[in-house]
């Protein structure tokens, strides 16, 4: 027969096997839990909440702890031009926020990043396509397809446009009546073998986007890689990679992206 020292001991042992289970159920990592962004959560993008504002130094150290919200290479959705090798490009893009800013994370294997009097378009870029109210919907673009409109930018919304991000020049928005560059903070750092960069962007400059914990927004990604290379005739040609981070978005007459705002991928704002 049990006796009653016993008996307390393992009624001891149970309790504080309960309150275990109730802490690492409660959402908070333990101290021996590697921080991330969340990944794909219910098929959402989630990125980072700073609840103490990175610095923008280039240097990274505070992204360090977690993995990039997406990757670019060789293997990803070329839409035109190449990107031949990791080491033509690879491209790991973080992304982060708080109430004030929206901030990117950049680290780039790139043989080739132009600089100085080239084309506005000519330059390396991020872009982002963004559905700031996540509202766009294939009906409300109905007319632009059944005319087979192939450039689809006079019907987006007005909470639907593209931010451009070019490292070695400046940072765009553009909406269905305007292109102007925004201000920003962002410094890049270069190496022997490409770069890092980052960069931190208002909300307040971004049309109709706000963020709280819990909303969702449209969200995609387009880069370009841009390499000069001598072609078979011996010109120096302009070879112009740009890729995708959603399979289904199409191609405009000029070889990038069509912004079809209804299929942007997910990401919401979540403080973890």
């Amino acid at each position: 027969m049990m006796n009653r020292k016993t008996f307390w001991f393992l009624v001891g042992l149970i309790v504080l096997g309960l309150l275990s289970s109730c802490l690492t159920l409660d959402g908070k990592p333990s101290d021996d839990d590697n921080p991330s962004n969340g990944g794909d959560d219910e098929g959402y993008w989630l990125p980072i909440y700073f609840d103490e504002a990175p610095t923008i130094d280039g240097r990274l150290i505070e992204w360090e702890a977690y993995e990039p919200l997406v990757t670019f290479g060789p293997g990803s959705r070329i839409l035109s031009g190449s990107i031949d090798s990791a080491d033509d490009l690879t491209l790991k893009i973080w992304m982060g926020w708080d109430y004030d800013y929206i901030y990117l994370a950049i680290e780039a294997i790139d043989d080739s990043l132009p600089q100085g009097d080239v084309g506005f378009w000519d330059h390396d870029d991020v872009q982002l396509m963004i559905d700031a109210r996540n509202d766009s919907t294939a009906e409300e673009y109905a007319e632009a397809l059944e005319t087979e409109i192939s450039i689809l930018r006079s019907y987006w919304k007005d909470d639907d446009y593209r931010v451009i991000i070019q490292p070695a020049n400046n940072v765009s928005l553009q909406t269905r009546e305007s292109f102007i560059y925004i201000s920003s903070e962002k410094v890049l750092t270069l190496s022997d073998n490409g770069y890092t960069f980052e960069l931190a962007i208002e909300i307040s400059d971004l049309p109709l986007l706000w963020v709280s914990d819990g909303h969702v927004m449209g969200l995609d990604f387009e880069i370009c890689d841009a390499d000069w290379e001598v072609n078979e005739e011996g010109e120096s040609v302009l070879n112009m990679g740009r890729a995708v981070s959603n399979d289904e978005l199409p191609v405009d007459p000029w070889g990038g992206a069509d912004y079809y705002f209804w299929k942007l991928n997910k990401c919401k704002f979540e403080v973890r």
